[in-house]
């Protein structure tokens, strides 16, 4: 289901960046900086659309019993140039609706430009950092980035999986009768920004809970 998504929103912005070039080379010179925005910006619709179809990496546990999930740079990269791409487009399109008397879609154009500026020079900073996404070994889990976190096997009460907006993730429920100091009392890890298979995440992260959870 999330495929067949994935594919028809990457053809419908395929075509409209098709009609864009069509009107940046036919259409009415007037409109060319519009037609230019709207083909940027689908293009870059696009462009995030195809990066679902980066094949996968299998995972396996390395040499010292643990998983270091690495972010994925030609994906990252792809998705920051996406990015800078969307804020292009909304920041030539947002004069056009001020001058067609249209200030929300105005201040939405300029909001957007920020906002996806920002996101996209921020994710080509991480695409080219050394710092990994997480690491999962027979201590616990840890995390690196801007949401860092680390909660260790002994005080992990169970862990299960699930799915928000199409994107599946682990959830690890803290035992507060074991850790009553911890500042969550659940925490989620996803195999976004890498290239790892989903299920092969899963299947060593239960591989490590069975292997290091607290025994009764």
């Amino acid at each position: 289901m999330a495929k067949g998504k994935d594919i028809g929103l990457t053809l419908m912005s395929l075509a409209f960046v098709a009609i864009g070039v069509f009107l940046l080379i036919e259409g009415d010179p007037a409109d060319r900086v519009m037609a230019l925005g709207a083909t940027v910006f689908f293009g870059a619709c696009a462009l995030v659309g195809l990066m679902q179809f980066v094949p996968h990496q299998r995972a396996a546990l390395d040499s010292e019993g643990g998983l270091t999930i690495q972010p994925d740079r030609v994906q990252l990269t792809g998705m920051a140039i996406a990015a800078i791409a969307m804020a292009a487009g909304c920041t030539l399109l947002a004069p056009l609706a001020a001058a067609d008397n249209r200030p929300v879609v105005s201040i939405a154009g300029y909001v957007g430009g920020v906002f996806f500026g920002l996101g996209g020079l921020f994710i080509l900073w991480r695409a080219f950092t050394d710092k990994p996404l997480a690491r999962i070994d027979q201590d616990g889990v840890r995390t690196f980035g801007g949401r860092t976190w680390s909660v260790a096997w002994r005080d992990i009460g169970g862990v299960s999986s699930g799915t928000i907006g199409g994107q599946p993730f682990l959830a690890f429920d803290v035992d507060l009768a074991r850790a009553p100091q911890a500042v969550q009392s659940s925490y989620t890890l996803s195999v976004h920004g890498s290239r790892l298979r989903f299920e092969d995440l899963q299947a060593l992260v239960f591989e490590l809970w069975k292997r290091n959870k607290p025994h009764a």
